[in-house]
């Protein structure tokens, strides 16, 4: 039966590569060894995350962020695990006009000593307010933090990268993209511009070298909650289920030296969902209209 059908795809979407699968790229492998990483939204959570691994792995890391003190911090412990030079910190709001982070990308490239190699794009803000509720403001830095900041230092960098004919952008979206919630608007959108835009922009660039990687995880084992756009400044029972963020970055590790295009990576709820959109709209419909009473 299709409905059958439905719940097994889901299952199997987005669960961890089989251990055949994962042997093949271990984190001993040498891709990552001496690439030049440009690490977007690296002082905290996920994008902690993956700059440990990263650095782990071997990778020369710039990490960026609003707050360089927490910077320090992350650079301090990515030389702990890997025995290596810590990471280069940058100062960084992805918020900023276009012409500032344009030169934030230069600044990386040059502190890299070559370009970037591969840009990774962790950045972004929650939302936990109704749109009626939700001001231009919050709108727009919602849009800012979660796409436009990726779109620009995506721009920024891709010249070189397509001159060199070699390069990686691998972006972090949401399984949110792909439908929306109540109280999740403008974060929905913004996730979802962000899929539509780098799924566009990795058939451009097929035949170059360069490859792209939209990540869409569900619920993390963050701060993700607490500071969302209306948030009371606690975490909610979602991040507490979360999938913990090494593993999620390890995956993603695993999903850039594969060159694979998409990593979903969440829970069974958010698989579902993203299967009904497709197959049986009607009652994903029903079901948001339940959640938001």
């Amino acid at each position: 039966m299709w409905w059958l059908a439905c719940l097994q795809g889901a299952a199997a979407l987005g669960s961890p590569p089989p251990a055949d699968a994962r042997a093949a790229s271990p984190a001993s492998s040498r891709f990552w060894r001496g690439k030049r990483v440009f690490l977007a939204g690296a002082s905290s959570g996920l994008g902690e995350a993956v700059a440990e691994e990263l650095s782990a792995r071997g990778a020369s890391l710039v990490i960026g962020a609003r707050r360089t003190e927490a910077l320090a911090r992350v650079a301090a412990a990515c030389a702990a695990r890997s025995g290596g030079d810590p990471p280069r910190v940058l100062g960084l709001d992805v918020c900023a006009p276009r012409a500032e982070l344009e030169a934030k990308a230069c600044e990386a490239a040059a502190l890299l000593g070559g370009g970037v190699d591969v840009l990774c794009y962790c950045a972004g803000r929650g939302q936990r307010t109704r749109a009626a509720e939700t001001s231009a403001e919050a709108h727009a830095l919602l849009m800012a933090t979660n796409f436009e900041g990726a779109v620009t230092l995506s721009r920024a960098v891709l010249p070189a990268m397509l001159e060199r004919g070699e390069g990686h952008l691998c972006v972090v979206s949401s399984v949110q993209g792909f439908f929306g919630q109540p109280g999740r608007t403008s974060y929905a959108a913004s996730k979802a511009a962000m899929i539509g835009y780098f799924d566009g922009l990795r058939a451009e660039v097929a035949s170059s070298g360069v490859r792209v990687t939209v990540v869409s995880p569900g619920y993390i084992a963050t701060d993700h909650a607490a500071s969302a756009v209306g948030s009371d400044g606690t975490a909610d029972e979602n991040s507490k289920k979360g999938m913990l963020p090494g593993v999620l970055a390890e995956r993603i590790a695993d999903a850039v030296e594969r060159g694979e295009p998409e990593l979903i990576a969440s829970q069974l709820d958010g698989r579902v969902a993203i299967w009904l959109r497709v197959l049986w709209p009607s009652v994903l419909f029903k079901l948001m209209e339940k959640k938001s009473s």
